[in-house]
């Protein structure tokens, strides 16, 4: 008999991949979120419940592929039917743990709950037809060598116009090396608060109170922690008391990149939801002059929050319009950062679901909103001061190709080597050009681009 908290560890995965379709505009982590603080599962179930969800996620055409194997409807399924199948068949195909049986037993079970008893008898047929399967690898796949870019499509689940681009960009080793990263959960990586306390003082806490944690210092930024088997749930007033910052260690070199000094004026252009500007803060030892932007109101509130955790202040927190942008060109800032809004191809490992979110047609949307908010926020720069472009973004189109584009039309600005020697920043990591990518196969870090821009004196 199976357990009913493993039924509702399921039907709970069910509820978040339905949404994750219906809401587009919202992460699966932040829906993820929600629905655990809703729902309240206990602690033990959290791990399946986000393995189910981000794991169908990943491997989502290639579960298709493998259920287009047996299913031969003419019309298309029933969203809640294809998110049961693609639940259920993520078991089968890749989690050795959980028996055949209950995978199979419990997507029945949630099929006649949601549809009827029909949908029920479908799902069970065409399961226990994959369930035939010892594992992924047993699933047929198209020609490597004849059709390479619809092999590396399907076995890696990535849509067919994002693997041409990287294949365009990157070549064919290069690009499955990519791809295979992406499907590997993301690590929990940490900022140590360096308002609050550093990295050894943090380490040794975990050490302390966590002895069954695994802890690791960051390869690149000296403010960074990796840290497995620690549930963040049970240590929840740890962080809410700001010792530290959840973020990727690709994206606290961005802040390092910023190189700020103290006394500094800065301008975070996108800045929600303030992982860039409390960093800066922090850099600066709360002595900069720091002001924070973004057009959406609400998102504005998650820079509030985390000032006011992390122990940052003073900062400005304005919703980006016109008369503002007119009041502070006129005293103008030492540093505009603008972490522009990007395709996210950097980050599918941390957020599968934008794999099948992005369209081929945003990008050239997204690079014209890339460079007008380039050129609105150079003009807030003084003389002599810095304007630093980043993205989450592993495009060229978005990345080298916008600043080279920028450029053209702003010969007052040129691109400055990154001069971060006391940071141990691996240079490896730097252009011949001056640009910092992280490229996650060989960094592994999430994949970021950056570069940083002098406005002649």
């Amino acid at each position: 008999m199976i357990e009913k908290p493993i039924h509702n560890c399921r039907a709970i995965a069910l509820e978040i991949l339905l949404l994750i379709e219906k809401e587009r505009d919202i992460t699966a982590s932040e829906l993820l979120s929600r629905v655990m603080e809703k729902e309240s599962p206990e602690e033990r179930d959290r791990g399946l419940i986000k393995e189910l969800v981000f794991g169908a996620l990943r491997h989502r055409l290639f579960l298709d592929h493998a259920l287009n194997q047996y299913i031969k409807a003419k019309r298309p399924l029933q969203e809640e039917l294809r998110q049961i199948l693609r639940l259920g068949a993520y078991q089968l195909l890749f989690l050795s743990r959980i028996p055949p049986h209950a995978a199979v037993n419990e997507s029945v079970s949630l099929a006649q709950s949601y549809l009827s008893r029909g949908a029920a008898g479908f799902a069970n047929a065409i399961l226990r037809k994959i369930a035939l399967s010892s594992s992924w690898k047993d699933i047929p796949l198209p020609d490597r060598k004849k059709n390479p870019e619809c092999y590396l499509s399907i076995r890696y689940s990535h849509p067919p116009w994002m693997v041409k681009t990287f294949l365009e960009q990157y070549g064919r080793e290069k690009t499955e090396a990519l791809l295979e990263k992406d499907n590997e959960p993301s690590p929990l990586a940490l900022r140590v608060n360096l308002l609050k306390n550093n990295r050894e003082q943090l380490m040794e806490w975990l050490k302390t109170h966590h002895p069954e944690a695994e802890i690791t210092l960051g390869r690149y930024s000296p403010q960074a922690l990796y840290v497995k088997k620690l549930s963040l749930t049970s240590d929840l007033p740890h962080i809410m008391e700001g010792e530290f910052y959840i973020q990727d260690e690709g994206a606290q070199l961005i802040g390092l990149l910023a190189h700020p000094g103290p006394c500094m004026r800065v301008i975070d252009f996108c800045s929600a939801p303030g992982g860039k500007i409390t960093h800066i803060a922090e850099l600066t030892g709360n002595r900069g002059e720091l002001i924070a932007l973004d057009t959406n109101k609400n998102r504005l509130r998650r820079v509030v929050e985390n000032c006011k955790r992390l122990g940052v202040s003073p900062i400005r927190i304005e919703k980006i319009t016109p008369p503002l942008l007119d009041e502070l060109k006129k005293k103008g800032a030492d540093l505009v950062l603008v972490d522009a809004p990007c395709s996210g191809t950097g980050i599918l490992r941390r957020q599968p679901d934008i794999k099948w979110k992005k369209k081929k047609g945003d990008i050239a949307k997204l690079r014209e909103r890339q460079l007008k908010i380039l050129d609105q926020a150079s003009q807030l720069v003084i003389p002599g001061g810095v304007l630093l472009y980043s993205t989450c973004s592993l495009l060229e189109q978005e990345n080298q190709s916008v600043i080279r584009e920028f450029l053209k039309s702003h010969s007052e600005y040129h691109i400055e080597d990154p001069v971060l020697s006391r940071f141990l920043i691996d240079a490896s990591l730097i252009t011949k050009e001056g640009f910092f990518v992280s490229f996650p196969p060989q960094s592994g870090m999430d994949g970021f681009f950056a570069a940083r821009l002098v406005k002649e004196r």
